[in-house]
């Protein structure tokens, strides 16, 4: 624990004593002392418990927030639920005409929300968990996107992949909207994120590594999904294969 992380933390146990919680109200109480703190990033992690307290306070609830409705740790200002906004996944430099370089900064170990996000899916066959079909599914999944003017934006662009079994594994890539005769599928909730440099040979320790960082902030996770931003071709010509674990949380 660095000099800051205790200073923080006297101040956090100062407004404890300076607060006053009426009777019956000591979740009332805990957003109220977050509210005072909550733009120390790290209180999530050294006073975990207090996180899903946090998560819908109101300015009726805390003095200290604006006049408009809002989360912890966000910035949108709404008088309903806020969302948490997704970062964009590609920077706008592109040195090989297919895939741009990763706005990989933005994603590692983020926390953010899906709200009936639109993809389509497809599925590879799989040696092993080795995927035998990669190439012609992401390009069906393109062609099928883009023949239904529904692909993303380049620097919005996603695809999802996760193992269903050592057999077989699904693909989802993102779209502005749900597309006719497509394996439609919408993903909506909270998920969490880490970045991963390395081989493919990785991608166990880095669905584990997702995972145990999601356990590590209270919220366990059985839906793991990785998101490979650069094809083999290009990950060589930039000399990174970077790749984003997310797990969905809620």
């Amino acid at each position: 624990m660095t000099l800051a992380h205790v200073g923080a933390l006297e101040n956090l146990r100062a407004a404890h004593e300076d607060f006053s919680v009426t009777a019956g109200s000591a979740v009332r109480g805990n957003r109220e002392l977050l509210a005072v703190t909550g733009r120390c990033a790290f209180v999530h992690q050294l006073v975990p418990h207090y996180a899903d307290s946090t998560r819908y306070v109101t300015r009726a609830e805390s003095p200290y927030l604006p006049a408009t409705t809002s989360r912890y740790g966000e910035r949108h200002t709404t008088d309903t639920e806020v969302t948490m906004p997704i970062p964009t996944t590609y920077t706008s430099k592109n040195e090989t005409g297919c895939c741009a370089v990763p706005n990989v900064d933005a994603w590692q170990k983020q926390t953010f929300d899906f709200e009936d996000k639109s993809f389509i899916r497809e599925h590879t066959r799989s040696a092993l968990y080795v995927p035998l079909n990669m190439g012609s599914t992401m390009t069906k999944l393109q062609t099928t996107a883009a023949a239904a003017n529904a692909a993303m934006p380049p620097d919005q662009a996603m695809t999802l992949s996760r193992d269903l079994s050592p057999w077989k594994a699904e693909h989802l890539y993102a779209v502005t909207q749900p597309i006719p005769g497509a394996d439609n599928v919408s993903l909506s909730g909270r998920f969490v994120s880490m970045v991963f440099e390395g081989p493919f040979k990785n991608a166990k320790t880095w669905y584990e590594d997702t995972a145990s960082y999601a356990l590590q902030l209270g919220l366990p996770s059985d839906e793991v999904y990785l998101f490979y931003t650069t094809c083999p071709k290009c990950a060589k010509h930039y000399g990174k294969n970077y790749v984003i674990g997310m797990a969905k949380v809620s």
